[in-house]
């Protein structure tokens, strides 16, 4: 009787030992086709637009990202992201700086625009002059800067902090190719 109780519990321990492996086989294969899958490509580089009203107005300010002028780009491009694809719990900061070069205050507003057709959760944060504009992070067309100023010779450092918070369509926007893009639209008057 022991002998077949024996076989019986070995039979069992070898069959539990296969499931096992089975289970894990597919966990890994699942969790390395997630992982290759859940890339967003960023190609495509965000833009900017410079508006202004009143004479001189391409003089009016000048914006900096990584030390280099918005205006000697050969394009209205810019790299938030600074990588080619992110990933969900992806996150990030794009740093740039605003500067009255007149000899007169300037008043300007940024408003940001987005192009997220799959609905991917990107939320943001920005600070100006290291002081959260809004704490709490969201989309980034509900941030906005409405007529600040500046005076002669004065700058605003802008710090625009992203992140790409888990959600249930992450497998439903998988290796999507469809670029994900902001635009940066700034209108500056003297």
């Amino acid at each position: 009787m022991r002998i077949m109780e024996n076989t019986n519990k070995e039979k069992r321990k070898t069959i539990y030992r296969i499931i096992i492996i089975i289970v894990l086989l597919f966990l890994l294969i699942k969790g390395c086709s997630i992982v290759r899958e859940e890339l967003i490509n960023n190609n495509g580089k965000d833009t900017f637009n410079i508006n202004c009203k009143g004479d001189n107005c391409v003089k009016l300010l000048e914006i900096k990202d990584d030390g280099k002028s918005w205006k000697s780009k050969t394009s209205n491009e810019i790299d938030i992201f600074k990588k080619e694809y992110i990933n969900p719990e992806d996150n990030g900061i794009y740093n740039f700086k605003i500067n009255n070069n007149i000899k007169k205050p300037v008043a300007y507003s940024i408003k940001f625009v987005e192009k997220n057709p799959n609905k991917i959760n990107l939320k943001y944060r920005l600070k100006q002059n290291k002081k959260y504009i809004n704490k709490d992070w969201m989309s980034i067309d509900k941030i906005a800067i409405s007529n600040s100023k500046l005076i002669v010779n004065e700058n605003d450092d802008y710090q625009l902090e992203w992140k790409w918070f888990s959600s249930d369509n992450d497998n439903d926007v998988a290796g999507i190719e469809e670029d994900y893009k902001i635009k940066i639209i700034i209108d500056s008057e003297a």
